[in-house]
């Protein structure tokens, strides 16, 4: 029975150890819309190059041109307030999703993202003491602006702030409860709020655009700022919800008639109806196939139809390995004491 308890005692020890070891790095604190908010308190290790940062939105003269290295994103809309201004009104940014991807590519080249995040820098006097209201946060895609403006090139900051009206096709929007953000972290620099948008950048075409309309209210100092950062991603600020490892097709080629073929990256097997059950490493096709192209773990072709498949695989949680470490130690322990 001792023998038990003390096993026990270690695993319980080492599961401890192990929530310490794998928790996020920040709670979720609430949910808005089509939205969820992280607060940054406190700040989370971030996994990017951090060379630059999107501003979306600011208050600055001449604006940010949101340049690093080879990628050049459109620049940032700097009207938003400082001083005794009591609100923003609605402000719009536009970008062409090409200059997304590039960006992401650029700053997290060993980091998925399949997650859009919005970072609040706010600037109110004191510590948490004047939270502001965000009124409107609105992301549309391809959406035709007044006046009309193209993204895939260079928007300079003028031609921002020019933007008095947008309609599109709606990807996200707040609820009609209007939220209150206190301010988190003290000094500018710093940011208070990641806004998880759950819009995934890769999967969108490369030639479509995003605006966003946003407003805030509530302002007594400021100025806030809005950016896309290059340092940290959703994978730092909620491990939870990091895509999985995109996969590859197999290196053979796949030949059916109809139903469900099932392979592995080597090999090949066919069957000609029904579905065919794999494990998580292998990658599935259904459809009829004789050629036909892949991109990131997604393959289609056209002979007699159209097929698609991805692949996804199971990382085994690093808790796992930790607990049965923790247990063979403990194991060992009383082991070597009984044969004392």
């Amino acid at each position: 029975m001792k023998t038990v308890s003390k096993l026990l005692r270690g695993v319980a020890i080492a599961a401890a150890y192990v929530a310490l070891a794998v928790s996020p790095a920040s709670a979720l604190t609430f949910n808005n819309g089509d939205y969820g908010f992280y607060s940054l308190n406190p700040a989370p290790n971030g996994s990017g190059l951090g060379n630059y940062n999107i501003i979306l939105y600011e208050n600055a003269q001449g604006g940010s041109g949101n340049a690093g290295g080879t990628v050049n994103v459109d620049n940032s809309n700097t009207l938003l307030p400082t001083g005794n201004t009591s609100g923003s009104g609605t402000l719009y940014w536009m970008v062409s999703v090409a200059d997304l991807q590039a960006f992401y590519l650029q700053q997290f080249s060993s980091t998925p993202i399949n997650n859009i995040v919005l970072f609040l820098d706010m600037n109110e006097g004191g510590n948490g003491s004047n939270p502001i209201t965000l009124n409107n946060l609105t992301i549309y895609k391809n959406a035709t602006t007044t006046p009309s403006l193209d993204p895939t090139g260079d928007l300079t900051s003028a031609q921002q702030q020019s933007i008095t009206s947008g309609s599109g096709t709606i990807l996200k929007q707040l609820s009609n409860i209007a939220p209150s953000l206190d301010q988190q972290q003290t000094g500018q620099g710093v940011d208070d709020w990641a806004i998880f948008t759950f819009i995934d950048p890769f999967a969108l075409l490369p030639s479509d655009t995003l605006l966003f309309k946003f407003e805030i209210n509530d302002t007594s100092a400021g100025a806030e700022v809005l950016a896309i950062s290059g340092t940290f991603s959703a994978c730092d600020i909620d491990p939870q919800g990091c895509p999985a490892t995109t996969g590859t097709t197999g290196t053979t080629g796949t030949t059916g008639t109809t139903g469900t073929t099932t392979s592995d990256p080597t090999t090949t097997t066919t069957t000609t109806s029904g579905t065919t059950t794999s494990d998580p490493t292998t990658t599935t096709t259904t459809g009829s196939s004789s050629t036909g192209t892949s991109t990131t773990g997604v393959s289609s072709s056209n002979s007699t139809g159209e097929s698609t498949g991805a692949t996804t695989r199971d990382i085994p949680e690093p808790a796992s390995f930790l607990l049965l470490g923790a247990g063979l130690v403990a194991l060992s322990r009383v082991s070597g004491r009984k044969r004392n």
